[in-house]
């Protein structure tokens, strides 16, 4: 119940995410949801038991890595549940934002580079992408500014202030 985009324009890239946080039926408003490490940053969505994951990652992992790491950090505390093949699917995304790339990594930890230089992840994710689409000449801060303030404004999920950040060089992958 939230959004998190990435943006990459002109060697410029851009995550940015929603604040709102809700327990039940009850809106609260907390941080970004995103952790900058080193050169890349990864933003999470399905539960904010990912945000203690993505701050425990170390710079220079490559984005498999991550994708594994994830893996095996909520298998050891029984987070999501087991498909009908015994593999562990999890409630949520991570998105992986650097100046050099846009990855998603799915639920059964599957990862996938996205090739159009900006992503969404989330409930708000359909109403991003149709923000990001109608800015297609903006640089890549008001890109992420648009989707997510589109999200805040528009969809019953979202809320909370904008939180934004320009991610450094560095490359992940």
């Amino acid at each position: 119940m939230s959004v998190v985009v990435g943006v990459i324009r002109d060697g410029v890239a851009v995550i940015a995410s929603d604040t709102a946080r809700f327990v039940g039926n009850v809106r609260t408003v907390g941080g970004a949801k995103y952790h900058i490490v080193g050169s890349y940053a990864v933003g999470y969505t399905g539960t904010m038991k990912w945000g203690e994951f993505v701050r425990s990652l170390d710079d220079g992992l490559a984005v498999e890595q991550i994708a594994e790491s994830w893996h095996m950090w909520a298998a050891e505390r029984s987070h999501g549940k087991q498909d009908a093949d015994g593999d562990h699917c999890l409630s949520g995304e991570l998105l992986v934002v650097s100046p050099h790339g846009l990855w998603r990594i799915g639920p059964d930890c599957g990862v996938a580079r996205v090739l159009d230089g900006y992503a969404a992840i989330g409930s708000g994710a359909p109403t991003a992408y149709g923000a990001m689409c109608a800015a297609p000449a903006l640089p890549a801060w008001d890109v992420a500014q648009k989707a997510i303030g589109a999200c805040v404004r528009h969809h019953v999920w979202c809320g909370g202030e904008m939180a934004l950040a320009t991610i450094g060089g560095g490359e992940v992958g």
